[in-house]
C-alpha cells in the first residue's frame, strides 16, 4: 500500500459534497454499433444514439471518480469494454446463468481478468441508482494498482461510497445513502468493529450469504460516517487508519491508534446509522466529451462475436470456446477473434494452442500490444521462466513503444532482460517503471526485487522485498516473500563467502573445459573421455516445467541447466533437507555443483548429468563424486510429473542398509543416510542390478540374506503416492 497515495486520495474528496438518463430508444433492428472513447468501447444493440449517450455518461463518471482519486491523477485508466444493452432479454442472453431458476437478474455485471475489463449494463434498469453495483466494481478497477491491501472492511465501504455515484445533467452526487443498506443494519445485529477490522478473503463475514449484506452494509456505514458524518469530523480518524496500516502496524494496533476506543466508536456508529437522514456530496457534473471524441462504426457479425466470446471466456462460461470459434468461422482474420480464443485456450489450460491463436493475432494485427504482450507472457512462462526465445524480446519492445504506460509489459521486460544478465541497468529501468505505474501491484514489487537479486543488488533487492512484505496482508503472498528474503539472504551470504576466497589479483577463473574423472587422479585406468563440465555456483532461478532447469550464477557467468522430464540423474545433497524440501521450490539461493553436457559450443549450459546441492558453508567447488556410499545424503526430490505419467526423477543415496524384507520376488529395505531412514522397494529385485564392490563368500550374491548391515549405494525413481520413498533401480553394495 502507498501511504502517501491512500492519504492523498483521502484528502481530496472534501470537494464533493441517479442513474443514467433515460436510454433514447433503440431503432427497430439489432444492429450491433462499437463507439470508443478514451477510456471506453461500447458495444451495443440499442442504436447509435444511445450508444454514443451510453460513451458519453460513463466517461462523465470516470472524470467524476478520478478527480476524487488523487492517487489514480496522472496515471492510465484500463480500457473498459462495455455492453450496453436495450432490454432485459438482451442482458439475460449474454447473462444466462442469472436467469436460471431462483437466481437474482442483476441490472448489470462488472467481470475482468488478464488485464481484460468488461462490464454489461441494461439500460431499460429501473432504480434510483441501477448501475451502483457496476460502479462499486469500476472503482475498484481504478484503485486496485495503487492500493490492493487495504484491509476488506475499507477497501468495500470505498467502493460501495463511490458506486453510489451520479450524474444528471448538471449536477453530479457522490456518497448518496442506499436506503437498502440502512434497511438491512437496522433489522440486522451489527458485527463487532473488532470483527469487522480482521475479515479477510476467507471469512464466513465475507463469503456466506446469509452475511455478506450485512458485513457490505455496515462497512459502507463505517466509511460513510468517517467520511462525511458530523460535517466530516472525523475524516482524521480514516487517514490516521490509514497511514498506520501503511507503516507497519497490525489491524488491531492500527485502529487502536487511529479510532481509539472502538466501543465507543461502535456506539456511535449505531446511532449514526439510526438518524432518518444522510448528507453527501455534490458538485457541477463534469463536460461532456466533444463529438469528434467518439469513434463510431457497426459491428459485422464476426465482430460481434468476438466481443461476446471474450466476455464470457473471462467470465469462464463453457460457451465460450465455441462462440470465438464461431467467430474465427466468420472471419479467419479478425485479430480480436484469435486473440479472445487464445485467452480462453490459456483459461482452460491449454498454452500450445493458446500461443497459436494469439501469435495469429499478432500476425494479423501487430500493432496490438496486448496481444504483443500474451504472447511474450504465454512464451516466458511457458519456458519456465528460462526464456530463450529472442521473440519474446522483440514482442514486449513493441508492446512497450505502442503503449508505453502498460505497467505489465514493462515489468516481464524488466524480467526478461534480467535473466539474460546483460543489460541489468536496462532491465532495472522498466522494472522500476512498472512499479511507478503501479505502486500498489506486489506482483511488480516482487518483479523488481527479483531484477535487483539478478543484479547481485541484494541489500536493495531485500529492501524491496521487505518493504512489500510489510505493506502485504495476504499470507500466501507474505510467505512467498519470507522465501524470496531467505533465498537473498543466502545468496548473499555465499557472495560475500566467495569474494574473500577468490584471489584479489584476477578475476574468476574460467571453468575448464571438460572435467577430470576421479579415477584419472587416482592413477586408475582412464575411462573413455567425454565432453561433460563441471560448475558450481548459487542457483538463482529454478522451474519443473517440462523438466528440471535450473539457472546458476558463477563469477560473471550464468549457465542454465536442464533435466529432461524421465531422465534418470543423480542428484545428491551434502546437507541434510528440511522436512518440506522441494527441488521444484526450494534451491533458489542454494549453492550447487553442476556437471553437464554442453548444449553448444559456448558452453553455457547443458543437460545435467549430476546435481550436487551443497552445505550452506561449503567454502569451495568440491569435485563432484561419481559414487562413494556415504558421502552424500538426500531426501526423495520432487518434481512435476511426466507427461506420460511415469516418474520422472531418479535420485541417488548412498548409506547403510539396516533392514532387508523379501515376499517372493518383492523387496524392501532400509537405507541409513547419516540421520535419516529411506525406505526403498524394488517390484521384482531379481531385475535389479546389483554391482558388489566387495566378494562375497557364498559365491552368487543373495540380496535378501546378505545386504543387510552393508554400505551400498542405491538408485531408486521418486514415488509421490506410495508409503515408501521409491523404487529401486540399481544397487553398488559395499562393505
Amino acid at each position: 500500500m502507498n501511504c502517501r497515495s491512500l492519504m492523498a486520495m483521502l484528502c481530496t474528496l472534501v470537494v464533493f459534497c441517479g442513474s443514467l438518463e433515460p436510454p433514447i430508444k433503440a431503432s427497430r433492428h439489432d444492429a450491433w454499433v462499437e463507439v470508443r472513447s478514451p477510456n471506453f468501447i461500447i458495444v451495443s444493440n440499442a442504436g447509435e444514439k444511445q450508444a454514443r449517450r451510453t460513451a458519453i455518461q460513463f466517461e462523465q463518471i470516470h472524470t467524476l471518480f478520478r478527480d476524487g482519486l488523487a492517487v489514480a491523477q496522472g496515471h492510465p485508466s484500463p480500457v473498459i469494454t462495455i455492453f450496453a444493452l436495450k432490454d432485459e432479454k438482451s442482458l439475460s442472453e449474454l447473462l444466462p446463468d442469472y436467469w436460471t431458476k431462483g437466481h437474482m437478474h442483476p441490472s448489470g455485471v462488472f467481470a475482468y481478468g488478464l488485464y481484460q475489463y468488461y462490464a454489461a449494463v441494461n439500460l431499460e434498469a429501473q432504480g434510483t441508482n441501477p448501475f451502483a453495483t457496476m460502479y462499486h466494481e469500476y472503482y475498484h478497477s481504478l484503485t486496485m494498482p495503487y492500493f490492493p491491501e487495504l484491509p476488506i472492511w475499507l477497501s468495500e465501504g470505498l467502493a460501495d461510497f463511490f458506486g453510489e455515484s451520479q450524474v444528471n445533467g448538471t449536477v453530479a452526487t457522490m456518497g448518496v445513502a442506499d436506503p437498502a443498506l440502512i434497511e438491512e443494519l437496522r433489522h440486522n445485529k451489527l458485527i463487532p468493529l473488532d470483527v469487522l477490522f480482521h475479515v479477510d478473503a476467507t471469512s464466513p463475514y465475507y463469503n456466506e450469504g446469509n452475511k455478506v449484506s450485512v458485513f457490505y452494509a455496515e462497512s459502507w456505514a463505517l466509511t460513510h460516517y468517517l467520511m462525511i458524518g458530523d460535517k466530516q469530523s472525523h475524516r482524521q480518524m480514516l487517514t490516521d487508519y490509514a497511514s498506520a496500516l501503511s507503516s507497519g502496524l497490525t489491524p488491531d494496533q492500527a485502529a487502536a491508534k487511529a479510532f481509539g476506543d472502538l466501543k465507543k466508536l461502535q456506539d456511535d456508529l449505531s446511532h449514526y446509522i439510526g438518524k432518518f437522514t444522510f448528507s453527501y456530496f455534490q458538485m457541477k457534473a463534469p463536460e461532456e466529451l466533444a463529438p469528434a471524441e467518439l469513434h463510431v462504426r457497426e459491428l459485422t457479425d464476426a465482430e460481434e462475436e468476438a466481443y461476446r466470446g471474450g466476455f464470457f471466456a473471462i467470465r469462464r462460461r463453457p460457451e465460450a470456446k465455441q462462440i470465438l470459434q464461431n467467430a474465427v468461422n466468420l472471419d479467419p482474420k479478425l485479430a480480436l477473434a484469435h486473440q479472445n480464443l487464445g485467452i480462453e485456450e490459456y483459461l482452460e489450460g491449454n498454452r500450445d494452442s493458446a500461443l497459436t491463436s494469439i501469435s495469429e493475432a499478432v500476425r494479423l494485427d501487430p500493432q496490438d500490444a496486448f496481444a504483443r504482450y500474451l504472447r511474450a507472457y504465454l512464451t516466458f512462462f511457458g519456458a519456465g521462466g528460462f526464456p530463450q526465445d529472442s521473440q519474446i524480446e522483440e514482442d514486449l519492445r513493441q508492446a512497450v513503444a505502442l503503449t508505453p504506460d502498460f505497467a505489465p509489459a514493462n515489468a516481464l521486460l524488466g524480467l526478461y532482460l534480467s535473466s539474460h544478465r546483460q543489460t541489468g541497468d536496462e532491465a532495472l529501468a522498466y522494472a522500476k517503471k512498472a512499479v511507478n505505474l503501479q505502486p500498489g501491484n506486489t506482483e511488480f514489487v516482487y518483479d523488481l526485487a527479483q531484477v535487483l537479486a539478478q543484479m547481485q543488488r541484494f541489500d536493495e533487492a531485500q529492501y524491496v522485498a521487505e518493504r512489500a512484505r510489510t505493506n502485504s496482508h495476504n499470507a500466501e503472498y507474505r510467505a512467498r516473500l519470507d522465501q524470496f528474503i531467505a533465498y537473498l539472504q543466502n545468496a548473499r551470504s555465499i557472495a560475500s563467502r566467495n569474494a574473500q576466497t577468490q584471489n584479489p589479483a584476477s578475476k574468476t577463473p574460467p571453468v575448464p573445459e571438460t572435467s577430470v574423472p576421479a579415477a584419472v587422479a587416482q592413477g586408475e585406468p582412464p575411462k573413455e573421455a567425454d565432453n561433460s563440465r563441471e560448475v558450481t555456483g548459487v542457483v538463482t532461478q529454478e522451474s519443473c516445467a517440462g523438466g528440471l532447469k535450473l539457472q546458476v550464477a558463477a563469477g560473471a557467468e550464468i549457465f542454465t541447466f536442464h533435466l529432461q522430464a524421465g531422465a534418470h540423474s543423480a542428484i545428491r545433497m551434502m546437507t541434510k533437507p528440511a522436512p518440506d524440501f522441494d527441488i521444484c521450490k526450494s534451491l533458489k539461493g542454494t549453492q550447487v555443483a553442476v556437471r553437464f553436457l554442453p548444449d553448444d559450443a559456448k558452453k553455457s549450459g547443458g543437460a545435467i548429468e549430476q546435481l550436487t546441492i551443497l552445505a550452506a558453508d561449503a567454502p569451495g567447488s568440491p569435485a563432484i563424486p561419481k559414487s562413494a556410499p556415504g558421502a552424500a545424503a538426500t531426501k526423495p526430490l520432487r518434481l512435476a510429473p511426466a507427461a506420460n505419467g511415469s516418474p520422472n526423477a531418479s535420485v541417488t543415496l548412498s548409506g547403510r542398509v539396516t533392514a532387508v524384507a523379501c515376499d517372493k520376488s518383492e523387496m524392501t529395505l532400509t537405507l541409513l543416510v547419516r540421520d535419516s531412514e529411506f525406505e526403498l522397494h524394488a517390484r521384482d529385485y531379481t531385475r535389479v542390478h546389483f554391482d558388489q564392490a566387495v566378494p562375497f563368500d557364498t559365491g552368487e550374491f543373495q540380496p535378501c540374506a546378505q545386504l543387510k548391515d552393508h554400505d551400498a549405494t542405491i538408485l531408486y525413481i521418486v514415488t509421490e503416492k506410495e508409503k515408501y520413498d521409491g523404487e529401486i533401480q540399481s544397487v553398488e553394495v559395499g562393505k
